[in-house]
């Protein structure tokens, strides 16, 4: 069994009565808690340590969480890291204006149900075990994971998908843990056809099976909402994404 770093869970928001209660929650979860009072501080701290989710308040003076998420997103280093943001309300106003972010990452109204919270939460973890995974199997994985154009996509042997960059999440219209436990051909399949076949006969898994690289030139997936886009990819055998 592989042994990996505890995960870090940054949370960020300026009423210390807020980071208490969520301190709370996320104390039976397996991970190093930090929080901060500010964007700005939060900004730092994304700089200085490798944070496996953020927990992010929309509502904070100077600085507030859509601005510290596009901060975030337009940042190499930091646009891979799942983000949940925390809401009173949201406005039509912000809904149209930030639409295209928000739905992007997990949006929690307060007051925070903490079973809901902490479902998403262990998503994220379990995201982030499996990211591991990749990068102690993978040559050059973590360059591959932070990618602002490459979207990795992990697979197990039954072409359930155990791992998403966030590449490849804005690329199909949805989120890291969206992408979780979806069946990797229901991607590749048209609308009008049902992803049946045997997936132990499908060219991926034969090729990773036998410990060769697929290349694919042109190929088309299905985003969230049904569009299609092309683009070429390359299967890789990574071992039992199982760990």
């Amino acid at each position: 069994m592989m042994q990996f770093d505890k995960p870090k869970i940054l949370v960020v928001d300026d009423l210390a009565e807020n980071r208490q209660v969520l301190g709370n929650m996320l104390a039976e979860v397996e991970a190093t808690i930090i929080t901060s009072s500010s964007g700005s501080e939060a900004l730092e701290l994304v700089k200085q340590q490798d944070f496996s989710i953020i927990v992010l308040d929309i509502e904070m003076p100077e600085m507030d969480g859509f601005q510290v998420l596009n901060l975030l997103t337009a940042d190499e280093q930091s646009q891979h890291i799942p983000v949940i943001l925390l809401a009173s309300q949201l406005s039509h106003d912000k809904q149209n204006l930030y639409g295209n972010i928000i739905n992007l990452v997990d949006l929690v109204y307060k007051p925070v149900n903490k079973e809901v919270f902490l479902a998403k939460i262990n998503n994220y973890l379990e995201l982030h075990k499996y990211r591991e995974i990749v990068k102690a199997r993978y040559d050059e994985s973590e360059k591959l994971i932070k990618a602002v154009h490459e979207g990795v996509l992990g697979v197990n042997e039954k072409g359930i998908i155990l791992f998403a960059n966030a590449s490849s999440a804005r690329m199909l219209g949805t989120t890291t843990v969206g992408l979780m436990g979806v069946y990797l051909e229901s991607l590749l399949e048209e609308p009008h056809h049902k992803a049946v076949s045997e997936w132990k006969e499908h060219p991926i898994r034969k090729a990773c099976l036998d410990g060769n690289i697929l290349h694919v030139k042109s190929s088309k997936f299905r985003c969230k909402d049904g569009s299609q886009f092309g683009a070429s990819f390359a299967a890789v055998p990574v071992s039992n994404m199982n760990g």
